[in-house]
């Protein structure tokens, strides 16, 4: 059995520690033969910063762990920022970084180079600062996953954390993300951007109906020169609208009947894009059979652009990760990693990306469609004026769950929107 790469690191920086001490030291007793005081403390540090080197590779080679990831190990279980700062000042979890940059301190020191002293130490000091802040960062997440989990002894493999958080930002897509803002009070303009109300239709436009015959409820009304400049990966039209319709009232249609006929594929779901001149729209009030319940009030949205990686769920279905790896490991190599997904807790929706799945609900073949759109259930807050109590103008799909529309590749591509599909989770 081959020795692992940890341990052949560990012997070829043990050797390497070894070799310059002898080498220092017959250098300074044959070479130099000189009683100087500064050379004399330059040769101790250097033995002494070489001797670090080796208890950091003799370390390295008994231990499981790579010191990184014993340090995270140990930060999963601080609880508190008195707990983190022994963690970063233990003289035996030193970095070699942290002793060669004494090291460096001593020899301009020592040489009298006091300007150069002065500006190393000023980069050290911030080096080290920015080093245990984020030390406190990682223990602030470690201690939310805790919270959001509920498992006081949360832990996880560390080393499959690591393999994780290195791949994913290979994965990171472009979103462009959605916020419901206040109410309009029906004065948008013909073409605007906006959540609910009426839709601004071409001539000769008829009003989707679902499989049973109803109209849908028209959700969201998109100017695409309002979301280009957020359009990183430039994936959808510069100009043009889309219309987005759905079917509360019926939308439990969506679910697998009885029999689980993989035949059944009930129409909720209706998407329009038009490319034309904002003259050649008109304002059109749904039919009357709609009911009140079923019609949104009119809101302004904005948008903002955001990279996001794929959730635990879709990265499984993806196969970027297996089915060993659990879900608080993959949630960890996302804060490891800097990247994140699409929070529901931030924002009503989103365009492009990843999806945002319901709990352990994997979406349908997300690496072969593009997310077209996704929204949330959400609580919109409204002050009333009379009262200044806030009162709430509820969005709820199924039962708190979220909608996605998905287009493939192909039809994007050609700008056909016909053939969107819908999908519902709750």
């Amino acid at each position: 059995m081959s020795m692992p790469v940890k341990n052949k690191l560990g012997y070829l920086g043990l050797t390497i520690c070894i070799l310059c001490m002898i080498g220092a030291y017959l250098y300074f007793v044959y070479v130099l033969k000189t009683e100087s005081k500064e050379n004399t403390i330059i040769f101790i540090a250097f033995e002494l910063l070489m001797l670090h080197g080796c208890h950091r590779a003799v370390w390295r080679i008994r231990h499981e762990f790579s010191p990184d990831s014993t340090e995270k190990l140990r930060l999963q279980e601080a609880k508190s920022f008195g707990d983190v700062a022994k963690i970063f000042f233990d003289p035996e979890e030193m970095r070699f970084r942290t002793s060669l940059s004494i090291f460096i301190l001593v020899v301009l020191l020592v040489r009298n180079h006091h300007t150069a002293f002065g500006i190393v130490l000023a980069i050290t000091l911030v080096l080290k600062v920015l080093v245990f802040a984020s030390l406190v960062r990682l223990n602030k997440a470690f201690t939310k996953l805790k919270e959001v989990t509920g498992d006081e002894n949360l832990k996880f493999d560390t080393e499959t954390v690591n393999a994780i958080s290195a791949k994913l930002p290979s994965f990171k897509r472009n979103s462009i993300t959605i916020k419901f803002k206040e109410e309009t009070g029906g004065e948008s303009e013909t073409g605007q951007t906006k959540f609910g109300g009426n839709p601004d239709v071409p001539d000769g436009f008829e009003w989707p109906k679902d499989s049973e015959g109803y109209p849908m409820s028209f959700i969201l009304q998109i100017n695409c020169s309002d979301i280009k400049k957020f359009d990183k990966e430039n994936k959808l039209p510069k100009s043009g609208i889309f219309s987005f319709f759905y079917s509360w009232k019926n939308e439990s249609m969506s679910y697998i009947d009885e029999d689980d006929d993989p035949s059944y594929n009930p129409k909720i779901a209706q998407v329009y894009y038009y490319d034309l001149p904002e003259g050649m729209l008109h304002r059109q009030a749904p039919p009357k059979k709609l009911a009140k319940e079923y019609r949104m009030t009119e809101r302004y949205v904005s948008f903002s652009s955001q990279d996001c990686v794929p959730a635990w769920e879709d990265a499984i279905a993806m196969q970027i990760v297996d089915t060993d790896c659990s879900k608080i490991e993959y949630q960890s190599a996302m804060l490891e990693s800097g990247t994140q997904g699409i929070s529901d807790e931030d924002f009503n929706g989103s365009m492009l990306g990843y999806a945002t799945p319901v709990e352990d609900d994997t979406l349908d073949e997300p690496q072969n469609e593009i997310l077209l759109l996704q929204l949330f259930s959400s609580n919109l807050i409204e002050e009333d004026e009379g009262t200044e109590e806030e009162c709430y103008d509820p969005i709820e799909f199924g039962v708190e769950g979220k909608v996605y529309f998905y287009i493939s590749k192909k039809d994007l591509a050609e700008r056909d929107f016909s053939r969107v599909r819908c999908q519902l989770s709750d």
